[in-house]
C-alpha cells in the first residue's frame, strides 16, 4: 500500500469525527436560541413550582367519520396545583390555566392531536418523510414553549412567568393526552 493511501486512511476517521463533533455544537446553539431572546437557560427556577394537572377526556366514537372524531376531540381541562405550606399541614392550592394560555394551548393540542392521528393512521411511506414530520412537530412545539414562556401566572409568592419545568409539563401532558386519544380510538376500530 503506498504512503498517501495509508496517510488518507487514517486521515479519514478524524475528519469524520471533527465534522461529527462540529454539527453536534452547530445544532446544540441553534437549539439554545429563542425566538426574539425570551429565555435563557440561566433563569434561576421559582421557589415554588406548581404541578400540571389535568382531566382527560375519554374517547368515544359514535359517529362514522374517525377521523373528524379524532382531531375534533376537545382538549383536556388542565391547572396548576400549588405545594401551599401551612403552620400545620401542607395544602393544595388549584389555579387553572390563563386565558391566554388556554388559546396558546388549544392550538398546541390541535396540532398534537392531528400529529397523533397522522402518525397511527395515516404512516408515511418514507423514512425521511417521516422524519420531516417529526422535526415539524418538534419545531412547533419549541415555538409554543418560547410562547408559553412569556406567560404570567399568580403564583402563591405572587405573580410571575411560568418557569420552564411548568411550561414542559403542560407541553407533555397534551402530548400524552393526544397519544392516549389516538390509542384509544386506534383500539376501538
Amino acid at each position: 500500500m503506498s504512503r498517501s493511501r495509508l496517510s488518507s486512511i487514517t486521515f479519514f476517521p478524524h475528519f469524520t469525527l471533527a465534522v461529527l463533533v462540529f454539527g453536534i455544537f452547530t445544532i446544540a446553539a441553534q437549539a439554545q436560541r429563542q425566538p426574539e431572546g425570551t429565555y435563557s437557560s440561566a433563569t434561576p427556577a421559582p421557589a415554588i413550582e406548581a404541578r400540571v394537572m389535568g382531566m382527560p377526556i375519554a374517547f368515544e366514537f359514535t359517529g362514522s367519520d374517525m377521523r373528524k372524531a379524532i382531531l375534533n376531540h376537545p382538549m383536556p381541562e388542565v391547572w396548576f396545583d400549588w405545594p401551599v405550606s401551612t403552620n400545620q399541614l401542607p395544602v393544595n392550592d388549584i389555579s387553572p390555566v390563563t386565558s391566554s394560555m388556554q388559546v396558546i394551548l388549544s392550538k398546541f393540542w390541535k396540532n398534537a392531536i392531528a400529529f397523533q392521528f397522522r402518525k397511527k393512521f395515516d404512516p408515511l411511506p418514507t423514512a425521511s418523510k417521516r422524519y420531516q414530520l417529526d422535526t415539524d412537530y418538534a419545531a412547533g412545539f419549541a415555538k409554543v414553549e418560547a410562547k408559553l414562556l412569556r406567560e404570567r401566572i399568580e403564583a402563591p409568592g405572587g405573580e410571575r412567568p411560568l418557569s420552564q419545568n411548568e411550561t414542559t409539563s403542560l407541553l407533555r401532558f397534551l402530548t400524552l393526552g393526544s397519544i392516549e386519544i389516538v390509542r384509544q380510538a386506534h383500539d376501538s376500530r
